[in-house]
């Protein structure tokens, strides 16, 4: 029997996906504390509620194309405290410059509950676990517009085979 307050966690967690279908950053702002910290699939970590809309929107604005979406597997409350957790698996698909990009993971949730009652995304966490499509695009990571929530956009493409110091490894992990 799931409690009230995980039920809505899970309804805000839908609204985030559908505001990611619809591409639509404004409605995604709505769902972030004002403290809101990212970790992305690619470890680039961003501070701030005013500040991902904008990022939402400039990808939104680049790649019509871009889908996320968030399956919350295990929610857990502390209701005194007014916090929770949320353990997930995600998904997302984007276009790279030598074709279409899937990627998926698992992420991490920490949610507070607002003065007005309202769940809000305090922290996230992902972390890539597959990613299908061309190697390459790599480039400078830190060029143009920082990655997104759960997204493995930042190098452009999948790793190529053999980056990076071993198997799984990510070129630039040691810097992380």
């Amino acid at each position: 029997n799931e409690s009230g307050s995980s039920h809505a966690i899970r309804n805000a967690r839908e609204r985030f996906n559908e505001a990611i279908a619809k591409h639509d950053a404004k409605a995604i702002g709505t769902l972030l504390a004002p403290n809101y910290h990212i970790v992305t699939g690619r470890s680039d970590q961003f501070h701030g509620s005013e500040e991902e809309p904008l990022r939402w929107a400039d990808v939104f604005e680049k790649d019509p194309s871009v889908i996320y979406r968030r399956t919350p597997r295990e929610i857990r409350v502390n209701e005194l405290w007014g916090l929770a957790e949320e353990l997930g698996n995600w998904s997302g698909s984007y276009s790279a410059e030598n074709g279409m990009v899937k990627a998926s993971g698992v992420y991490s949730a920490k949610w507070q509950r607002a003065e007005n009652g309202e769940w809000l995304i305090q922290v996230e966490v992902f972390t890539t676990l597959t990613c299908d499509g061309p190697a390459g695009g790599w480039g400078d990571r830190t060029a143009g517009k920082p990655a997104l929530s759960g997204d493995v956009r930042s190098a452009g493409a999948c790793p190529p085979r053999g980056a990076g110091e071993g198997p799984g490894v990510l070129p630039w992990a040691s810097a992380v």
